[in-house]
């Protein structure tokens, strides 16, 4: 699965969870992500597994950190 495939998929995924969560706009609390990710670990853990088009070091170089 590429990335792009799989960000479509996570959307998704995104407004499921919502739902079942009962979130709302305007509520008082945010939703937690770390909630939706361990959801998203149990349930759709392949959709984690993604192939990147680019080198694994590229995207480290482009945030200013390094592969040592």
């Amino acid at each position: 699965m590429t990335r792009e495939e799989s960000e479509t998929v996570t959307r998704r995924l995104v407004e499921e969870w919502v739902e079942l969560r009962g979130v709302t706009r305007g509520q008082s609390e945010a939703p937690s992500f770390s909630d939706f990710y361990s959801w998203l670990q149990q349930d759709y853990s392949p959709y984690l597994d993604f192939r990147s088009a680019t080198s694994e070091s590229e995207p480290l170089l482009s945030v200013g950190l390094t592969t040592n």
